[in-house]
């Protein structure tokens, strides 16, 4: 990480919505953050911050899933990353089990 990236993940105030990690190794498997519209507007100081997470995340290989809080189909979104994760991560898997 750059020492700006470090900084700022290390900042008190920074953090995450939502981080699902796998029970058995304790390890992160998906980070989730609701934006709202202000979130969205390029070059705001926000939007500043959510780059610097998005590389974040990216350096360590933990996918960042963004909601928007006007948006849809949330739910699909989460249920589509964590399938398309879990056959990452175990080969294909059985619909059946979902």
């Amino acid at each position: 990480l750059s020492n700006d990236d470090r900084n700022y993940a290390l900042h008190p105030k920074t953090h995450i919505d939502f981080l699902l990690y796998n029970r058995v190794s304790k390890q992160p498997v998906l980070a989730i953050e609701t934006d709202g519209y202000q979130h969205h507007k390029e070059g705001t100081t926000q939007s500043v911050r959510d780059e610097k997470k998005n590389r974040i995340f990216a350096t360590y290989g933990i996918p960042l899933l963004r909601l928007s809080t006007i948006g849809s189909n949330e739910r699909q979104q989460v249920e589509e990353i964590l399938r398309n994760i879990k056959t990452k991560q175990y080969g294909k898997t059985n619909s059946s089990e979902n």
